[in-house]
């Protein structure tokens, strides 16, 4: 509020973020999911239509009133007391509410961010502010778990009746193969790594990797490449299942040359070789 020097460079910040998110962080996760093309394409096919589908389809107001309810106690209380809204704080949530609102995607942990930003809203640095009675304080509280409360829903769900934490058990046998299938990969940095479920993000760090489940260049690959997945039941290969991968691994073994570096109870790791040109 007081260092207006500093507002537009935050703005700058937040819109650069923005921008970004649908080019850089493409770039850097290749095809891992294809933000440019997935969730801009329909505002560039009919932004008015897409602008309204977004401002009144139902599932996304729902979603709109969840973020905003639990707040409203906070908005009366700080414009009754003419309290010094912290506008900088909606500066700093603007680019992930567009990020959020281009893609109409709203699933679990993404209203977070944007509800902190709403949170800091009613956050000052100037001293001597009045601080909300403690009524408004809890009914925020209540309301925001209450609002919360599908997502809460789907974890404990997921996690304890739905066997989430056989996903990944913390199996002696199991622990060794992903250890060693690790350090197979860690030989062999720089490769191309196709990697099932919750396996990808934990090998990014060793070379191109890709997520199995959602790539598309799988079948363009004409170098060699390495591929990692768990067999099953363990590990999470969302949207696909253990037997869809399974059976593609299985069609790519009868396509191309390879070698299993590790064939385990848990654990399957192949390295396919280059595609021979035909004479």
């Amino acid at each position: 509020r007081k260092r207006k020097d500093l507002a537009l460079p935050l703005a700058g910040i937040s819109i650069a973020g923005f921008v970004a998110i649908f080019w850089y962080r493409t770039q850097i996760l290749t095809d891992y999911q294809s933000y440019s093309g997935q969730f801009l394409a329909p505002w560039k096919s009919d932004f008015f239509a897409t602008l309204l589908q977004r401002l009144t389809s139902s599932g996304l107001q729902k979603v709109y009133l969840y973020l905003l309810l639990p707040f409203i106690p906070l908005l009366i209380w700080a414009k009754r007391t003419k309290y010094p809204i912290n506008l900088g704080m909606g500066v700093a949530g603007l680019s992930y509410f567009l990020i959020r609102f281009v893609a109409g995607r709203w699933d679990l942990h993404y209203e977070i961010p944007v509800a902190a930003c709403l949170i800091g809203l009613f956050l000052t640095s100037q001293r001597n502010q009045s601080q909300p009675p403690a009524r408004t304080i809890w009914l925020t509280a209540m309301l925001v778990v209450a609002c919360q409360h599908q997502y809460y829903g789907k974890v404990f769900y997921r996690t304890y009746f739905e066997g989430g934490m056989q996903d990944c058990p913390s199996d002696h046998e199991r622990l060794t193969e992903l250890q060693y299938a690790r350090e197979a990969i860690l030989e062999r940095r720089g490769a191309t790594i196709f990697a099932s479920g919750i396996l990808a993000p934990r090998l990014i760090e060793f070379g191109e990797v890709h997520h199995l489940e959602t790539s598309t260049k799988i079948n363009e690959q004409s170098g060699a490449f390495l591929l990692i997945q768990e067999k099953g039941p363990t590990g999470y290969p969302w949207p696909k299942s253990h037997q869809e991968n399974s059976k593609n691994l299985n069609d790519l073994k009868s396509k191309r040359k390879h070698h299993a570096l590790l064939e385990g109870n848990y654990v399957e790791l192949v390295q396919f070789e280059p595609l021979t040109p035909n004479p």
